[in-house]
């Protein structure tokens, strides 16, 4: 539990707009209502830099590019935003609770954190494979990651097998939902005959889309 007036540092250094994006920034917004100091440490020039300007507390970064993809690439990514994390140590010594919301910052952070005696908290929005199952493999068996927080049983149960043992235990659920004042449009009546099916996000397995069509089957008279 976060201790109240504790000083909370979120760190997504994305340039782009996706689901843990906007997850995050609820997080901000009810740590704040609930009296918490929130500082935030966010790529110069993205999405979240626009959807909190005029905020306080914002340190920007310049990033560097994310298009390439290769493991060599993705190794020099490491080593760059390594070098963003320890140029902010500072920051990082301050807070109280340190939540990295970006897996491509997971590794740094962690390492980092051992070295400063800091504990932090990975934020996890999806199911890991390839080269990013490998650094979380690896940042989760840092001393200094206490938590990883699942957004979903889907990703508790897919990260669970990559993960060792020991770190197995600290796997938290903590489901996403939708923000308070989010209007839900009233019920109408399809047309007869015809299913309709809601579905707001990817279509990528995480999502759990293939659970409604067996549902569907089972429960003829339902929408979704």
């Amino acid at each position: 539990a976060i201790q109240r007036h504790s000083m909370v540092l979120t760190i997504d250094l994305t340039l782009t707009h996706g689901g843990g994006q906007q997850v995050l920034l609820d997080f901000i917004r009810v740590a704040r209502e609930s009296g918490q100091r929130v500082r935030t440490m966010i790529a110069s020039g993205g999405w979240m830099e626009r959807s909190l300007r005029g905020a306080a507390d914002l340190v920007s970064a310049s990033v560097p590019s994310r298009e390439q993809s290769s493991v060599f690439w993705r190794g020099i990514r490491l080593l760059r935003f390594a070098g963003i994390l320890l140029r902010h140590r500072d920051l990082l010594r301050s807070a109280q609770v340190i939540v990295v919301n970006d897996p491509e910052l997971f590794l740094p952070a962690a390492f980092l954190a051992s070295l400063m005696g800091k504990e932090i908290t990975l934020y996890l929005h999806m199911a890991y494979r390839g080269p990013a199952a490998a650094v979380l493999r690896l940042a989760a068996r840092f001393a200094s990651v206490t938590r990883l927080i699942c957004v979903s049983r889907f990703v508790k149960t897919s990260t669970e097998k990559i993960v060792s043992g020991s770190a197995r235990g600290k796997l938290i659920v903590l489901e996403n939902s939708l923000s308070p004042g989010v209007e839900i449009p009233e019920r109408s009546v399809p047309p007869r005959n015809v299913r309709r099916v809601g579905i707001i996000g990817r279509l990528v397995p995480e999502k759990g889309q293939d659970v409604v069509c067996a549902l569907s089957h089972a429960l003829p008279e339902t929408d979704f």
